[in-house]
């Protein structure tokens, strides 16, 4: 059975997306992956009542697939925050530069710990 959403009067239907069901083994491996971490806050998930979500690191509406090693291991507010993104603005720079990708980039290349707060 499929599920139509209307998005407007005046706009055709859309079909909604099936939701992403990730499979024991994989989600596993990425948990593995991250250590048991958000891989953005290094965040330990023993940490929050919350589970963390399995993300597409690049959205599948920006060509991402299921892979694993597309796959990383967030908690709900970075991956709340980042969400289907690829980059962003730098509000000093105003440079447009991309986002941290888990499986492609080093986490020290890119944030640092400052006392209580993690900058990038």
């Amino acid at each position: 059975m499929t599920t139509f959403l209307i998005r407007h009067s005046t706009c055709p239907i859309v079909p909604r997306q099936a939701p992403f069901v990730i499979d024991p083994a994989v989600r596993n491996l990425v948990r593995q992956w991250a250590g048991e971490r958000c891989e953005y806050r290094r965040l330990p998930e023993s940490a929050v009542d919350i589970p963390f979500h399995v993300e597409h690191v690049i959205a599948k509406q920006h060509g991402g697939d299921d892979d694993a090693s597309n796959l990383g291991l967030a908690c709900d507010r970075c991956n709340l925050y980042k969400g289907p993104n690829l980059s962003s603005v730098d509000p000093r720079t105003q440079a447009t530069v991309t986002l941290f990708h888990p499986r492609q980039h080093t986490w020290r290349d890119h944030f640092r710990c400052a006392r209580d707060r993690i900058t990038l």
